[in-house]
């Protein structure tokens, strides 16, 4: 079964991943100009990835793969993820130590290398995430036992709040994995119980709620530990609801193909940027906060979307490298 609110969410959540890009601070810092930029960042990097996170745990419960050997599962995520991971990160070392001026930071080649094992670089979301596929689907046997996902979920969410006061392990991201797992996790429990969770997203008056604490609290989400946990899922819940609300139409068909190209416009994020930044800010010479954010949002969505769906997709061994996946209509979703 596909479900079609899964696509547009994850397309309302790699728009939001741009949108935050979007606020740049070389050349120019347009987020310390002033507070609406302030905020409306801290919103959008408050929630956007636990929100594919929670995507991805939710998904992993509907895919055949989690009747997989280990084996056969790790071997599929490696080509999934991993290889991605490590083309484009390669390729991103290039221009970091031969044109540091464009990229505003000069990278040797052991940092180069200890960013790319130890901290996942700049796309450390996809590198983290092989992880925790990895570790859940070690210990999924655990949420078959009696409160043994409660307990689990109990276990990773007093690892946060007391993280200050245990080993910090950079290794294979693993400060990340063990936060992010709380998402993946709920996003597996959310799927058994998704019939009646559906049921109450879609109230109005909830949600209208749950945005005026959203609105109030999400700027601070980085200063306490229990906020940072409770935050994600108040936005995850106002994207959530939005998408169950959200009409067919040109507009969710657009979220959904978004939603499906994600991984590509993820890992080539990065090289769209400083190209739309030379493009808008060198060239021609953008000084307005409000127009260098929303130029750079609209021009890398235009861009990435168009070189995707008709330069990447239709060459198989660049497919490939980018992880691409693509699934036809209907059929069972990617994770």
């Amino acid at each position: 079964m596909r479900y079609k609110e899964l696509d547009t969410l994850k397309g309302i959540g790699i728009l939001l991943v741009l949108l935050g890009h979007s606020f740049i601070v070389y050349p120019i810092n347009v987020i310390d100009h002033n507070q609406t930029s302030q905020l409306i960042h801290a919103y959008i990097y408050s929630f956007h990835m636990p929100l594919f996170f929670i995507i991805s745990g939710f998904l992993y419960n509907v895919a055949r793969t989690k009747q997989q050997s280990y084996k056969d599962f790790a071997v599929n995520k490696a080509k999934r993820l991993l290889i991605p991971y490590f083309f484009i990160t390669i390729v991103d070392m290039i221009p970091r130590m031969l044109l540091p001026a464009l990229v505003n930071q000069k990278t040797d080649f052991v940092d180069a290398i200890e960013k790319i094992v130890i901290s996942g670089g700049f796309i450390w979301f996809i590198y983290t995430l092989f992880f925790v596929f990895m570790i859940f689907h070690l210990i999924k046997g655990i949420f078959n036992l009696s409160y043994g996902k409660y307990v689990f979920l109990a276990v990773l969410i007093m690892l946060d709040l007391f993280k200050d006061n245990i080993p910090h392990i950079e290794l294979f991201t693993m400060n990340k994995v063990i936060f992010y797992l709380i998402f993946f996790s709920i996003g597996y429990i959310i799927k058994d119980n998704y019939d009646m969770i559906k049921n109450v997203l879609s109230k109005n008056v909830i949600v209208i709620l749950a945005a005026i604490i959203f609105l109030l609290t999400a700027f601070r989400y980085d200063t306490n530990e229990v906020l940072s946990i409770i935050i994600p899922f108040l936005g995850i819940y106002i994207a959530w609801f939005i998408c169950l609300k959200l009409k067919e139409g040109k507009i969710s068909k657009f979220l959904q193909e978004c939603g499906q190209f994600s991984l590509q416009i993820y890992v080539l994020e990065g090289f769209f940027l400083v190209g739309c930044r030379v493009i808008l800010i060198k060239i021609f010479k953008l000084s307005n906060d409000f127009m260098i954010i929303s130029s750079m949002f609209i021009l890398q969505i235009a861009l990435e979307y168009l070189f995707i769906k008709y330069f990447t997709n239709k060459i198989p061994i660049i497919s490939f490298l980018l992880g691409n996946k693509y699934v036809k209509k209907d059929k069972e979703q990617q994770v």
